[in-house]
């Protein structure tokens, strides 16, 4: 029999993020909220394929979930929202990571790693605008601000941050509250960037947008304006089936589930289904909802128990329902949105709690040059390989068409960007030089003429190189496309 399944398009994360790019436009970065383990989906994989599409800055809540992600991620900035204490403000520096300030206390541990690490680290702030959860009070923030100069000592502030707390209500008045108090943050204290937008914060209008905004739930295909259930402007990320267990008939007056809850008032035809609370179905969805076989519509009845599921398939055609059979939990038919309704709960509980029992698969991974690595013969075979291809990227007639006026700027921006996109952590860390916070993609953009020159190019290297297989030959093509196809694209 097979087991519950649950399936993420990665590609749709990708096209979530390009769109939430779009909207807030080019002079304003995207970063991205991956705590929870990329909200219940994999983070690993969420920063992967968010990486590939030029997101370089995520956000976790815990030290632990960035460690996981500082090589996956290592030429991004990883920022740890719960902050630094006494017993691991010593592991951030040394894994490339960077805490969240949120108090005097925090603030004051930073500045003494500096001193112990001997130089400036980047600071970022976070300030309490009417969420009272975390972050510095008016007048911790009032105390910094007065005396800059004392307080912010071995310090680089890149970014000034807080958190609406009301921005997917729309009758709220609290989130032009909280923006009048942030600008005069940032006038106190007019220093770094600033970001203040959560994923419904950026549908409340470019007064919000800052210099970056903080995207979570909406990457994943949750709605960002709630109060418009019907009307989601982001792609659907997860499908959840499960299998039928059993299938039988029951009289009228029989009592459905523990408790007996639910009483039939027709002779009817049941299913049970092999998914439960166990799997992070919520037992608050009992008796509401439904779940869909093959477009119909099957409602819940009765308590959802550990492991099982009752439906009424008495409406769908006969013999369409059987042992075996995948029913659909969360996917075209009823979205995260409407199966938290249902739940009475949100769809970030339903997200996050995605369990580890089901079988998970992904589909729309990017090719990352570990895959490259791995067929084409290993790294130095690729690094020969991009050691032929620099020749013909860095030649003048493709420059110039970048970079018409400064062919010199044009040749240290190029090898910048392809020491990050394709030198790997090694090759990129030896340019690094001191930690500084990365909000955006290197500031590299090419127009259609440029990338035309640069495929001819890469299919050049690519057919004078030896020893490689058609397909490895198809992949590395593929990998250098995409690559192109993303500067061409990407906001400015």
């Amino acid at each position: 029999m097979p087991r519950a399944e649950l399936h993420i398009h990665l590609n749709r994360i990708g096209e979530n993020y390009r769109a939430i790019q779009a909207r807030v436009g080019s002079n304003v970065a995207a970063a991205a909220m991956v705590k929870a383990d990329g909200y219940g989906l994999g983070s690993v994989e969420v920063v992967r394929t968010l990486r590939a599409v030029g997101c370089r800055m995520f956000f976790v809540a815990r030290l632990d979930e960035a460690l996981a992600l500082a090589d996956v991620a290592a030429d991004c900035s990883i920022l740890v929202l719960d902050g630094p204490d006494e017993t691991d403000v010593d592991q951030y520096v040394p894994n490339g990571v960077f805490p969240v300030l949120n108090s005097c206390a925090q603030l004051e541990l930073w500045r003494r790693e500096a001193g112990v690490v001997g130089q400036a680290l980047p600071a970022v702030l976070h300030v309490d605008t009417g969420m009272s959860r975390l972050g510095f009070s008016a007048q911790e923030f009032e105390t910094v601000a007065r005396e800059p100069e004392k307080y912010l000592d071995g310090l680089e502030v890149q970014l000034v941050m807080s958190h609406l707390a009301s921005a997917d209500e729309a009758a709220s008045g609290q989130s032009a509250d909280q923006l009048e108090r942030f600008q005069a943050v940032r006038s106190a204290l007019p220093i770094g960037s600033a970001s203040l937008a959560n994923s419904a914060g950026i549908f409340l209008g470019g007064d919000f947008h800052f210099d970056l905004v903080r995207p979570g739930y909406a990457l994943y295909g949750g709605n960002p304006q709630p109060e418009r259930l019907s009307d989601n402007p982001m792609a659907a990320v997860v499908e959840l089936s499960a299998p039928v267990l059993q299938v039988f008939e029951a009289e009228a007056g029989s009592t459905v589930g523990y408790g007996a809850s639910h009483r039939l008032d027709r002779r009817s035809a049941l299913a049970t289904v092999g998914v439960g609370y166990g799997d992070g179905f919520l037992r608050s969805g009992s008796g509401r909802g439904s779940v869909f076989v093959d477009g119909h519509s099957a409602p819940i009845l009765g308590r959802v128990s550990m492991d099982l599921t009752t439906i009424d398939i008495t409406d769908i055609p006969s013999g369409l329902v059987k042992p075996g059979t995948m029913v659909q939990l969360i996917g075209s038919g009823r979205s995260i949105d409407e199966v938290a309704a249902d739940a009475g709960t949100i769809g970030y509980e339903i997200l996050t709690n995605l369990g580890r029992r089901y079988s998970r698969s992904y589909s729309g991974r990017p090719l990352a040059v570990g895959d490259v690595y791995e067929h084409v013969g290993g790294k130095p075979y690729f690094v020969a390989l991009v050691d032929r291809f620099y020749e013909g990227v860095l030649s003048d007639d493709l420059l110039s068409a970048m970079y018409p006026e400064d062919l010199t700027e044009a040749r240290r921006n190029t090898a910048d960007f392809l020491a990050q996109y394709w030198g790997g952590p090694d090759e990129y860390n030896q340019r690094r030089g001191h930690p500084r916070l990365r909000m955006r993609h290197a500031p590299f953009h090419i127009n259609q003429a440029a990338r035309d020159a640069w495929v001819h190019h890469m299919t050049v290297a690519v057919e004078r190189t030896d020893g490689a297989s058609d397909e490895a030959r198809a992949m590395l093509l593929q990998y250098f496309s995409t690559a192109a196809d993303h500067m061409i694209n990407q906001p400015g």
